[in-house]
């Protein structure tokens, strides 16, 4: 059975997403070019420009997905306790920086500062799962209330800021995952009523 346009449309806009995605994290954002990406993909040039406008457009459509996959995520935790969940969301959102490569969120941060505002619709989400579990956690007992909701997500959402500023900064290469979870046992430990 022949797909519909539509279904062919679907594959070939994935297609060149998952190869320039692929190809970004490989070799860098700016050592990639769109024909690269087109002659990898199989596809011409104007298809590449039939989705999208420019390579900015394929960053901005990862943060979209992210940002679904980090729901996803946060649903799936829904049999953890809050404190636990916090940790586990963030972790997840540090890995998945640590496989995007140091090249590729260092552009997402350039991007930002320039005029997309990626990071803070991606900030923006997570943020606003953070704020949610912090103020049930503190519901709950897990979390102090002497501080509030607002200034621990805060505090959580600085904290990995700082350690991707670290992270994008240093030569040397570590895990930001590990990083991370080191930084949150610590200021967890801070905060655990």
């Amino acid at each position: 059975m022949e797909k519909t346009k539509t279904e062919k449309g679907l594959n070939a806009k994935k297609s060149i997403y998952d190869t320039a995605i692929k190809l970004m994290n490989s070799q860098g954002y700016e050592n990639v070019s769109i024909s690269d990406i087109c002659k990898s993909a199989g596809f011409s040039v104007g298809n590449f420009y039939y989705y999208y406008k420019s390579k900015v457009d394929i960053l901005v459509e990862y943060v979209h997905l992210h940002n679904e996959e980090l729901l996803e995520y946060h649903n799936s935790l829904a049999n953890h306790i809050y404190i636990d969940r916090i940790k586990m969301l963030t972790l997840y959102a540090m890995e998945k920086k640590d496989q995007l490569g140091k090249d590729f969120v260092a552009k997402l941060f350039a991007i930002d500062f320039m005029d997309k505002n990626l990071l803070m619709l991606s900030s923006h989400v997570y943020f606003k799962i953070i704020c949610e579990l912090v103020e049930k956690a503190q519901e709950n007992n897990e979390i102090t209330k002497k501080l509030s909701t607002k200034d621990i997500s805060d505090l959580l959402i600085n904290n990995n800021y700082g350690l991707l500023a670290s992270w994008l900064y240093t030569e040397t290469r570590y895990s930001l995952k590990e990083a991370a979870e080191k930084n949150l046992d610590i200021l967890l430990g801070f905060l655990v009523v």
